[in-house]
């Protein structure tokens, strides 16, 4: 099921917040996590296992 980001609601809370959504790629082992102290998503970390993330 594909979803047009265009029609996400920004937040009950702009500016102050707002909601967003991170797409991590399919079949990667990446792990990407929100830094409060930066304020910024950045990578954590690589799953060192075999699982990656299944979906697109």
């Amino acid at each position: 099921m594909a979803i047009n980001y265009l029609d996400l609601p920004i937040g009950r809370k702009y500016p102050y917040e707002v909601d967003c959504v991170v797409e991590i790629g399919k079949d990667t082992n990446l792990k990407y996590e929100y830094d409060e102290r930066l304020h910024v998503f950045r990578l954590d970390r690589c799953l060192l296992s075999s699982m990656s993330y299944p979906c697109t």
